[in-house]
């Protein structure tokens, strides 16, 4: 009774334009988990496992680690090392160079010191032991790290819910975070289709800081629908779930019930980018940035096709959803970019980007996200987003990219 086991593996198919399919099978998460024993608060984990935090702002992501977790009603404190042991996919006999040799030391604290009301204390030690090639030295494309690096971040986060009848609920999020480190940062020649050589090697200091705040306030016009069989099982959650997520994670069937998002980001950037010291802020590389502002489902919250990091970035989002049938969401969200410094690269981000490196503003972008999940079996996501191009896209500005996505989940 006091011990879980889970595997997991995924058979996949790729497939990228003008190269052959390949297939190859990929490991998951497989974990031993120790229920707590002896009325002692405390459990243990070990294998392959999810690091996931409520806003996937600090990590998101399966890593070959060791965990340590003491949980009470109100508190919440858990330690983490995590190196990568095997390779993950099987076409690969090697461990992918962005996390050979790197060594990570993870610490999450979360206090409920009022109902409703949280705060986190987020800390990771990023030490890389990874060989560092030297230059004129050749590596295969597909072994190109171009960063060695021993960072820490540390960060708090402050969140909360606030319930006022009969008209809603206004959620609300702070996130701060600090990195500093050293870095040995290389630049790549490509030599011929499957080599490329090293021809730069900078050695940078790293210091940056970076702060996400904002609120979203979900109206309950369709409280004349208490009485729907499924508000026990919402009620139920809500007493289970740590925090403000209960507001945010545990829905009724209300029916298009209005939820307004209004939130700014901002990463530090680098005003001299020719000296050894980086002031431009980074996420720890572990993040996906996919809050879902109140939906049923996550989705990236920096725009699901830019789906930039917050490094030397300003970014306003606003957006509006409503509650479809029991369990469905739709979601409409703007963002507007723009560099903290003018710079001729976008760090992190889902669309290749080439800009002029004299303007700031990088431009406009909507999304527009339809979450069912109505059947226990079948869920699907649809995705619809557009980005207009800012002068900080030379000639490329005011053009418009455009994008879908489309996500089917069948249980069987």
């Amino acid at each position: 009774p006091q011990l879980s086991f889970l595997a997991q593996a995924r058979v996949v198919r790729e497939k990228t334009t003008h190269v052959a399919s390949r297939d190859f099978v990929e490991r998951g998460e497989i974990w031993l988990y120790t229920q707590p024993m002896l009325s002692f608060p405390v459990t243990f984990e070990i294998g392959r496992l999810d690091f996931e935090d409520d806003r996937r702002w600090w990590w998101d992501e399966d890593l070959d680690a060791l965990r340590v977790t003491l949980a009470t009603r109100s508190f919440e404190l858990m330690f983490a090392f995590a190196q990568e042991r095997y390779p993950v996919r099987s076409d690969r006999d090697f461990i992918d160079p962005e996390h050979e040799a790197l060594r990570r030391w993870f610490v999450e604290t979360s206090w409920d010191w009022q109902a409703d009301q949280s705060i986190q204390l987020f800390a990771l030690l990023h030490d890389d032991h990874s060989p560092t090639p030297g230059i004129g030295e050749i590596v295969a494309k597909e072994r190109e790290d171009a960063s060695d690096a021993n960072l820490n971040w540390l960060g708090l986060r402050a969140t909360g819910a606030r319930a006022w009848a009969p008209v809603g609920s206004l959620g609300y999020w702070i996130d701060t975070a600090w990195v500093s480190g050293n870095e040995r940062a290389l630049g790549f020649a490509p030599l011929s289709g499957t080599q490329s050589v090293v021809n730069e090697q900078v050695q940078r200091h790293i210091r940056g800081w970076a702060f996400d705040v904002g609120a979203t306030w979900l109206a309950s016009i369709g409280n004349d629908r208490q009485a729907s069989p499924r508000i026990g099982e919402v009620e139920r959650c809500r007493e289970q779930a740590p925090g403000w997520r209960k507001y945010w994670s545990c829905r009724s069937n209300f029916q298009f019930d209005p939820r307004l998002t209004l939130g700014y980001a901002r990463g530090s950037g680098d005003p001299n980018p020719g000296d050894e010291r980086d002031r431009a802020f980074r996420q720890t590389g572990l993040h996906s940035n996919a809050p879902g502002f109140g939906g049923v489902q996550s989705f990236r919250g920096y725009g699901v096709l830019l789906d930039p990091e917050l490094s030397n970035l300003a970014i306003v989002t606003a957006g509006i959803g409503i509650s479809l049938f029991e369990a469905s969401s739709l979601d409409v969200v703007y963002h507007h970019y723009k560099q903290v410094q003018p710079a001729d690269t976008l760090r992190g981000a889902r669309l290749n980007t080439v800009l002029n490196g004299r303007d700031r503003d990088l431009g406009h972008g909507l999304d527009l996200v339809v979450v069912v999940k109505e059947w226990e079996r079948l869920h699907f996501e649809i995705s619809a987003s557009a980005l207009r191009a800012g002068a900080a896209f030379g000639a490329q500005r005011g053009q418009w990219t455009l994008g879908a996505f489309t996500k089917l989940q069948f249980a069987f």
